[in-house]
């Protein structure tokens, strides 16, 4: 009796490790996987780009898309007129970065 009750804590044991192990590994892939929020604010970074390259008007701004917030940037190129860099970052609710977006392109003003 004694043998059966010991088999059964060491299987228990074993079934419990077995299963831990497994969630851990579930929840980093999870975790390092990409995310529909990612996939979103990485097409409206896109989206913006487009616009911002079709547009005259060269001004910094921030917007919100649902639960992403959209930040541009447009900072003059060092060193070379007629050119700027504009840069887009898509932030979740909590301020973490979901994407980014760097481009170079033509300025309209020259």
């Amino acid at each position: 009796m004694a043998s059966s009750i010991l088999e059964t804590v060491v299987a228990m044991v074993i079934i419990v490790v077995v299963f831990s192990t497994a969630m851990v590994i579930l929840a980093n892939v999870l975790k390092s996987s990409v995310s529909v929020t990612q996939i979103r604010a990485a097409a409206l970074l896109k989206e913006q780009m487009e616009k911002t390259v079709a547009s005259t008007t060269r001004d910094d701004l921030t917007f919100n898309s649902g639960d992403i917030e959209v930040r541009q940037a447009i900072l003059p190129l060092a060193g070379h007129t007629g050119l700027v860099q504009v840069n887009l970052i898509a932030v979740d609710h909590k301020g973490r970065n979901l994407a980014e977006l760097h481009q170079i392109i033509k300025d309209h003003a020259e």
